[in-house]
């Protein structure tokens, strides 16, 4: 794909299933990077499906330790790359998000 710079397929349904999270008032997601799984780290898909005026902000923290977030519309794709930036959703507290998480990598060693 153009925007990772590397061709890439769905990860085996087997191993990493599509997963449909929902996150309602008092759901949040602590400060974490995404463990890297294959010899090349993987990309995981977040597509918001839904955001019923979801407050919860997707944060993430650069190189330089600054803090950004988003609340993120519906058919939105935000792509992490394993290993990559820490990221975290802040607690909701009103409304709801639905999103898709996928996992697509390169290689499957």
């Amino acid at each position: 794909s153009r925007v990772v710079g590397r061709q890439l397929a769905g990860a085996p349904l087997s191993d990493f299933p599509p997963e449909l999270r929902v996150y309602r008032k008092g759901a949040r997601m602590e400060w974490h990077k995404d463990d890297q799984i294959y010899a090349v780290p993987q990309v995981e898909a977040i597509y918001t499906v839904l955001n019923d005026g979801c407050d919860g902000e997707t944060r993430w923290r650069t190189a330089d330790g600054s803090v950004h977030g988003e609340c993120m519309e519906p058919n939105s794709l935000l792509l992490v790359l394993a290993e990559g930036p820490e990221h975290s959703v802040s607690e909701v507290t009103r409304g709801s998000r639905s999103i898709i998480k996928s996992v697509w990598t390169c290689t499957e060693e």
